[in-house]
């Protein structure tokens, strides 16, 4: 196993900005599987950093993924996004040296 996981190619992260563009209440029912979605990843290791935006009423979600096609399969799968209630933007995202 432990060769297995030395040959995997290291993650990317990626942001996602999620900006609902739906009425409220169109949104009020998919708000609790968006929720449930981010905390899946977070289960699964993947998000370094998700919470709600109070400007546009949206989301950012910095996650892991293999390449630019998985963080954007990733992204197409939120609720918000998958369902069309919201504009949506994914770029790489680098994080800084502390």
């Amino acid at each position: 196993m432990a060769a297995w996981c030395a040959t995997m190619a290291p993650m990317e992260l990626y942001a996602v900005t999620i900006r609902i563009t739906a009425t409220p209440d169109q949104v009020e029912s998919i708000l609790p599987p968006q929720l449930e979605a981010i905390l899946e990843l977070g289960r699964a290791g993947r998000i370094r950093l998700a919470g709600r935006l109070d400007i546009d009423g949206g989301f950012l979600a910095v996650f892991e993924a293999k390449d630019l096609l998985d963080a954007r399969a990733t992204a197409e799968n939120f609720p918000l996004i998958r369902d069309g209630l919201a504009s949506w933007s994914l770029r790489r995202f680098e994080e800084l040296e502390r």
